[in-house]
């Protein structure tokens, strides 16, 4: 026997035994060996397990997110679990809190009652529906739950104003359940454009959605492909381990005649909402005005004894979701009063249907300068030149707020609107202009707090380095809200598909315009053409754009009154005598450059310039300054 057949020789023993030259392998014999190792790669992976559960305890529950996501996509199991234990004496703490901040102790009390129940059965997916509801208790009542509950916000997204693209809502439906949010909340269900009908009853009663496309993640989000060998393609979504809550403004009834009674009964449990019983509606308005007084008292040192703005907000049957603006309005009034007056105490005054505030035997009307001050705007946005399609718009946004603040008053359900916009058009249109004076419109309407105006580019929302795009983005959002965020070139985000900063910002920006959704408006500006392709970089944008404004070019009158303008308010004035000559030049020029105002604001500059090379005194601009010789050629 040669050394290598030795070698050989040893090692078959050192492996099957001394006998191992005559041993042949039976399938018996096999099976054996094959159950004695999975047996020990199950202690194996049960201790890693056991190990990895133990180091967990000091992880984040971000870390154990992602962990999670890491094993899932490389092993296809999950080995930390991110549940959070939720105990029944934590739920009746919870019910109690939400009882006594919202007093809608019926309808709380179902739903803790059905989460006790889900608690203890150990279900971890759970749908209900809310119908008959009425504003955004119901969804603020979740939001409470969520935070108390779990320590985060819900996942919301709402069918108002929706687009009929099965895409979008894939993407809706795809940022929700693979979130870390606990809670969905599916808002104006009655509004479901019937194609996602069938979809969404596949999930709730399959807990899977399947797709009609194949896709890929990108960013967060869902990208179409028709590659069938990418690797890691997504073909249906998943629902697992969270509770979905479906929210609509209309009867069961009219619910069930809509969609069917086989997607009614898809949904596990149906809790019906009842505005609140006028006692409640009491308390809970005098329990906010003591709390918001005390600190006013703190912050301000201003005090007062009568209870007239408690008896103003109560006789005008505000709306418990609308109190916080009256308060606010007041607050700044007194903060003014305080400086001017140096004031440590006031008394109100509630008579003839208004309120007032008593300093030094003067009754001032506390509302009264905010009539004032809308005059003021209304009238600078009059004075634009041309935009009668915008102003028509902002009427129309107008009367749609008054009417609605009457019908929350008298009890009637109302229905919101998405008050985001894109303005399109050439440069000098007035985009930017209008959205200036549109931010102090909505603020005198009620509809922002602040009506600050806040004007961005790709530069100011994109980052030089991953990671960084959502921190910037997210730090121009916050500097916002509570006014109007203006994109400008709002296209330029979108440089293709291989752009991962850019599509960073528009992925933050589309998440914060539903986290904030009734706190700042968007408005994104740029060209007609471009702006369409922009909103097919993220599917969840152009279902929250549902007013899209045209910007279009001056006619060569308004570009002549423009200039009119720019000239008296420099202190000059354009002779008569140039009116013809300068509108046939401005309406040439303009058709071939679409320089707009800017061109308007450039002739007169140019002109200003000529004027003073004459050595005159006077402050007339002539013909002559225009240098227009030969205009009705160009």
């Amino acid at each position: 026997m040669n050394k290598k057949e030795k070698l050989r020789q040893q090692l078959l023993e050192q492996t099957f035994g001394k006998n191992a030259k005559n041993r042949r392998l039976t399938p018996l014999d096999m099976k054996q060996d094959i159950d004695s190792f999975s047996g020990e790669l199950e202690d194996i992976l049960k201790f890693q397990q056991d190990h990895i559960t133990e180091l967990s305890q000091s992880l984040s529950q971000e870390d154990i997110d992602r962990l999670n996501h890491e094993m899932e996509k490389d092993f296809g199991v999950k080995i930390v679990s991110s549940k959070k234990e939720v105990d029944v004496d934590l739920l009746k703490k919870v019910e109690d809190d939400l009882n006594k901040k919202w007093r809608y102790d019926d309808m709380i009390h179902q739903l803790l009652s059905s989460m006790k129940k889900v608690t203890l059965m150990n279900k971890n997916e759970y749908s209900f529906l809310f119908y008959n509801v009425d504003g955004n208790d119901v969804k603020n009542i979740m939001s409470d739950y969520a935070n108390m509950v779990y320590e985060e916000k819900i996942a919301y997204f709402s069918f108002l104003n929706y687009t009929q693209q099965l895409d979008v809502f894939y993407q809706d439906i795809y940022r929700c359940l693979y979130g870390n949010e606990k809670m969905i909340v599916i808002d104006y269900l009655e509004l479901l454009p019937i194609p996602f009908m069938q979809p969404l009853l596949s999930l709730l009663k399959n807990k899977e959605m399947v797709l009609t496309k194949r896709y890929v993640e990108v960013n967060g989000c869902l990208k179409e492909t028709n590659n069938q060998l990418v690797k890691d393609a997504i073909s249906s979504l998943k629902w697992e381990n969270k509770y979905i809550i479906l929210i609509t403004h209309d009867s069961l009834n009219h619910l069930t005649n809509q969609f069917g009674d086989p997607f009614i009964k898809g949904i596990d449990e149906c809790i019906e909402y009842h505005q609140l019983k006028k006692e409640d509606y009491q308390q809970l308005l005098l329990d906010k005005y003591n709390i918001w007084k005390e600190n006013v008292e703190k912050h301000i040192h201003i005090v007062w004894n009568d209870c007239q703005i408690y008896e103003y907000l109560l006789d005008k049957k505000i709306v418990l979701e609308d109190i916080d603006n009256y308060f606010d309005q007041i607050f700044e009034k007194l903060i003014d009063f305080k400086e001017q007056y140096q004031l440590s105490q006031v008394s109100f005054l509630y008579q003839d249907n208004q309120l007032y505030i008593q300093i030094m035997n003067e009754k001032i009307d506390i509302f009264k300068e905010n009539d004032s001050q809308f005059n003021d705007i209304d009238q600078q946005l009059q004075e634009l030149v041309g935009l009668q399609e915008v102003k028509d718009y902002l009427k129309s946004l107008k009367q749609y707020y008054e009417t609605m603040q009457k019908r929350k008053q008298q009890g009637k359900k109302v229905m919101e609107v998405s008050k985001h916009m894109i303005f399109t058009g050439h440069p000098g249109t007035g985009k930017t202009t209008v959205a200036r004076i549109l931010a102090q419109y909505l603020k005198s309407l009620g509809i922002l707090k602040s009506g600050h105006l806040i004007e961005v580019s790709r530069k100011d929302l994109v980052g030089q380095y991953v990671g960084h795009t959502a921190v910037q983005t997210s730090q121009v959002i916050t500097s916002a809200l509570g006014g109007v965020l203006f994109i400008d070139e709002a296209y330029s985000l979108y440089r293709g598909k291989d752009d991962s900063f850019g599509l960073e910002a528009i992925d933050t920006l589309v998440k914060a315009m539903e986290d904030n959704r009734d706190e700042f408006v968007v408005i994104l500006a740029g060209y007609q053409k471009e702006m369409e392709l922009f909103l097919e970089s993220n599917s969840g944008l152009r279902s929250r754009f549902s007013n899209i404004i045209e910007f279009k070019d001056y006619t060569g009158e308004e570009l002549y009154r423009i200039a009119c303008s720019i000239a008296k308010g420099k202190e000059y004035i354009i002779d008569e005598s140039c009116k013809e000559p300068l509108i046939t030049y401005l309406q040439q020029t303009n058709q071939k450059e679409s320089g707009n105002g800017r061109l308007a604001r450039n002739i007169v500059e140019k002109a200003i310039i000529h004027q003073a090379t004459r050595d005159c005194q006077d402050d007339l601009l002539i013909l002559e300054d225009f240098g227009l010789e030969g205009c009705e050629n160009r």
